[in-house]
């Protein structure tokens, strides 16, 4: 795939600024200075990280199939739960985090909110610390 410079520099036309066009015989209106090439150049930087952003994805099983090899599937179950806990370590500190503090019983309370013929939505509430209650989305039913 050509680099956004190699497809400028195949362009000539680009490369002209807009107080280098010909004369039409109407009045130029006041434009703020710019060039072809800057605007086409940012165009162009602009999907070639759209194009690097899908590489990543297209990348991704081989990066998560490299990060979860340590796993043993193959052993017993065992072994799997022993293999799994520095990823369960892994994802509780560094992708959901958790509390350091004991948390209340969740004392679930809900009131309901929509009463429709076609469904029903309540509001749940649940007691975390003394200060803090979590307020999941709404639960329809």
């Amino acid at each position: 795939m050509a680099t956004a410079t190699e497809i400028l520099a195949a362009n000539s036309f680009s490369k002209r600024s807009y107080s280098e066009w010909p004369e039409v015989g109407w009045p130029r209106p006041e434009l703020p200075r710019f060039t072809c090439v800057r605007t086409s150049t940012r165009v162009f930087v602009a999907l070639d990280s759209s194009h690097k952003s899908q590489q990543l994805v297209d990348q991704g099983d081989q990066v998560r199939d490299l990060f979860m090899a340590k796993i043993e599937s193959e052993s017993g179950i065992q072994a799997f739960e022993n293999s799994i806990a520095p990823y369960r370590e892994y994802f509780r500190d560094q992708i959901i985090g958790s509390f350091d503090r004991d948390l209340l019983p969740p004392n679930v309370r809900t009131r309901m909110i929509y009463d429709e013929p076609e469904y029903r939505g309540y509001e749940v509430v649940l007691d975390v610390f003394p200060e803090l209650r979590a307020y999941p989305e709404t639960g329809i039913c």
